[in-house]
């Protein structure tokens, strides 16, 4: 026997059966956005965890802004850095950043002076290579990562 919807007499069955087909396809779609969405925090190649992803640490009065991450890279904590300079014109800038383990009051201080970044151009830090190595803390394994903060001194 052939179904045809306009043989069918029950449109109560065809129409929750049609809502259950729209759901599936809703779920589908929501996965597939979240999926992409982790896979697209990490660059081809890299072996990384996000432990906190991007956050500000601070703004130069020279239209330069910092942030940082803080990933598990093959093991090792990092706190990675990626300067961006927003102002009209190239420059280069130095920086001093401190991170603390709040649980042992340890420091790590890190002078940085990144080269020139042009006009409205982004210098992130990437965890398979070794491109702008400046721009990576390692962190010791003493260091909680849950434990961590960071700040900034231009």
């Amino acid at each position: 026997m052939k179904f045809s919807l306009l043989q069918t007499k029950n449109f109560g069955t065809l129409k929750l059966a049609m809502r259950k087909a729209i759901c599936r396809v809703v779920i589908l779609f929501i996965i597939t956005l979240v999926s992409q969405h982790l896979v697209a925090q990490t660059l081809p190649g890299d072996s990384v965890i996000v432990l906190r992803n991007w956050q500000i640490l601070g703004e130069s009065s020279q239209h330069m802004d910092v942030s940082s991450r803080l990933v598990r890279c093959d093991s090792v904590n990092q706190l990675q850095l990626k300067v961006f300079n927003e102002s009209n014109a190239d420059q280069s800038i130095t920086f001093q950043v401190t991170v603390t383990n709040s649980l042992t009051n340890e420091n790590i201080i890190r002078n940085i002076t990144v080269f020139v970044l042009k006009l409205q151009e982004l210098a992130p830090a990437c965890t398979g290579n070794n491109q702008l190595p400046e721009l990576k803390i390692e962190l010791p394994g003493s260091f909680n990562p849950l434990a961590i903060s960071a700040i900034i001194i231009f």
